[in-house]
């Protein structure tokens, strides 16, 4: 008969919890032990390889450390960086010298003097700003290290690919160097690809900062918005990333973009490499692919071993063009030559009479603009956007045709169906509608071409009252100015001896009539003196007189309106005394 044991007692169970637990009480220990916001000198020396030790901000929002030179790269060459401590990927937001990596065996160290110093592979010390001594390398809640009192050395003060929030950007040139060292912010406002050429991307005002609430605000105080705009807490970044975008990201994680300079990734230089003969195509909001143009084949001969495309067979002697519609090919330096303006069987011409021509671009909008290109195509990208077409220059033999082809061509290929029109309605009550419309609107338009003449007979009809009121309803054709006979106006103009100007012009004797001697009547049609009334009418005939002297002045400005004129007959406006106008004076006057 077996013997029972008896139960374990509860202190069993303590002693195997304080047993289970001790290992990671102990590593939890070791973690915060060396887990501090500062490096001093008794830490010293900081090997790439010392496992469990960073700097964490005080707000333990920030670390920073050694981190592997880039992800597909091998472990023994690290870049001394800060990431935010959430970020399960350690995406860097600032790099000491990222171009220059060190390898395992260099060490950070601090001084008892007070001199820090990190040696890269060639012995140079990549801390050589952080000059002035000190005790501690310091990493702050905003994510900046600094060295020195007053931060006599500061991260911010020379950022090299990221802008954290409410960090200013600098005002020294570039602003931003992208990791891989082939794209700049310069200016704060233009991005433009390392060694020279025009800018791909440029702000009317330079960025200023990312604020913490997710604006880009601007030197001139404008701002731009990201996409997720004041969400609550979201830890944000402004990057320019190694593809020549400039980007602001948002930690969900993982890392979301939410706002980016180039809409189309294409147009970034060097997006497939330099001068390789390759096509950029869209991939997406996010990347891009590489293609290699009709009658080329892939090649691995390029620098720095990125592929290229290189010609299947020689274009020489006998040659042919495959066209590559919305594909631009960027004219720069030595590599083309502009005939502009020319057409296109010109353009053409130009290219197969040199024998170095590769191609040629023409524009089709009108503008005549064409470009012959020599060596090697650089920056090809197609966009839908893109008003020009490429001719490649490939061997007559060559069979391989064009995959970039019109939109047109496109849609023919890809949607190959058959439209059918429906039958038209029979006609019916439908014409009767039409034309009943039609007369609506000409009753319509008759109805206010009455309307109209008739407001313009009231308006008028005090004119009317006027001439009945002096007898021109009397004069011939029922009213109108006066008809001068052939002795008046001889007698006028003294037997036709004063000559225009001189005498011999009506308004200037009328003025001298009414102005010199007073003698109103004198103006006035003999027909119409027996209604005549001088102190009734005076006043009328002195407004008209007055009216035509202002419509007869020399300069225009000083003439009135017809409008003007309407109220100056009504009398509704005083009219002043007009001047003598130039054409009625003697040169000797």
């Amino acid at each position: 008969m077996g013997m029972t044991s008896p139960p374990p007692s509860p202190l069993s169970f303590l002693f195997l919890l304080f047993f289970l637990l001790v290992p990671y009480l102990f590593s939890s220990a070791i973690s915060i032990s060396n887990s501090t916001s500062t490096f001093t000198s008794a830490d010293s020396p900081w090997l790439p390889t010392r496992s469990n030790f960073s700097l964490l901000s005080p707000n333990s929002t920030f670390s920073a450390g050694f981190l592997p030179s880039s992800p597909s790269s091998s472990l023994s060459l690290f870049v001394f960086s800060v990431w935010f401590t959430l970020d399960p990927s350690s995406t860097p937001v600032w790099s000491l010298s990222p171009q220059t990596p060190v390898n395992s065996s260099s060490a950070l160290t601090l001084s008892p003097s007070g001199r820090l110093s990190l040696l890269s592979p060639s012995g140079q010390n990549l801390f050589a700003a952080a000059a002035a001594a000190a005790h501690a390398l310091v990493l702050h809640d905003d994510g900046h290290l600094s060295f020195g009192a007053g931060d006599s050395w500061s991260s911010f003060s020379s950022p090299s690919f990221t802008l954290l929030p409410n960090q200013s950007a600098p005002l020294s040139n570039p602003t931003l160097r992208s990791r891989n060292g082939l794209y700049l912010l310069v200016n704060r406002s233009t991005l433009v690809l390392s060694g020279g050429g025009k800018g791909y991307w440029t702000e009317r005002a330079g960025i200023e900062k990312l604020t913490p609430d997710g604006q880009l605000q601007m030197d001139n105080a404008n701002t731009d918005v990201v996409s997720d705009l004041r969400r609550p807490a979201a830890l944000r970044r402004l990057t320019l990333d190694d593809d020549g975008n400039l980007r602001v990201y948002s930690l969900r994680p993982p890392w979301e973009v939410v706002w980016q300079a180039v809409q189309e990734l294409c147009t970034v230089p060097a997006a497939c490499g330099r001068g390789n003969n390759s096509i950029c195509l869209p991939n997406g909001s996010f990347s891009t692919s590489c293609v290699c143009p009709p009658g080329f084949r892939n090649s691995s001969s390029a620098a720095g071993g990125t592929s290229s495309c290189a010609l299947r067979r020689s274009f020489l002697p006998d040659s042919k063009f495959l066209r590559l519609d919305y594909v631009s090919f960027v004219a720069d330096g030595n590599e083309f030559a502009e005939h502009s303006p020319l057409n296109f069987d010109g353009c053409r011409s130009a290219c197969v009479k040199n024998a170095t021509c590769v191609g040629f671009s023409y524009d089709f909008t009108g503008g005549r603009t064409c470009y012959n290109h020599f060596g090697a195509l650089v920056d090809g990208y197609w966009s839908p956007a893109n008003a020009m077409a490429m001719f490649v220059r490939v061997s007559a033999s060559e069979t391989d045709a064009s995959n970039f082809t019109g939109m047109t061509a496109a849609v023919e290929t890809v949607c190959p169906v058959r439209v059918a029109l429906p039958v038209p309605p029979k006609e019916g009550s439908a014409t009767l509608r039409n034309a009943a419309a039609v007369a609506g609107l000409f009753a319509a338009e008759l109805l206010v071409g009455v309307l109209s003449f008739w407001a313009f007979l009231r308006k008028y009809s005090k004119y009317r009252d006027m001439a009945r009121t002096f007898g021109l309803e009397l004069l011939p054709g029922g009213g109108g100015p006066k008809r001068f006979s052939y002795a008046e106006l001889k007698a006028a103009t003294a037997d036709f001896s004063n000559v225009v100007g001189r005498g011999g012009y009506f308004p200037r004797w009328a003025f001298e009539k009414v102005y010199v001697e007073k003698n109103v009547g004198e103006i006035l049609d003999p027909r119409i003196m027996e209604s005549y009334d001088e102190t009734e009418h005076s006043a009328t005939v002195e407004r008209m007189v007055k009216t035509a002297m202002w419509c007869l002045q020399d300069r225009a400005e000083t003439r009135p309106s017809m409008g003007k004129v309407a109220k100056m007959l009504e009398g509704s406006v005083e009219i002043t005394e007009p001047s003598k106008p130039a054409i009625f004076c003697d040169p000797d006057e």
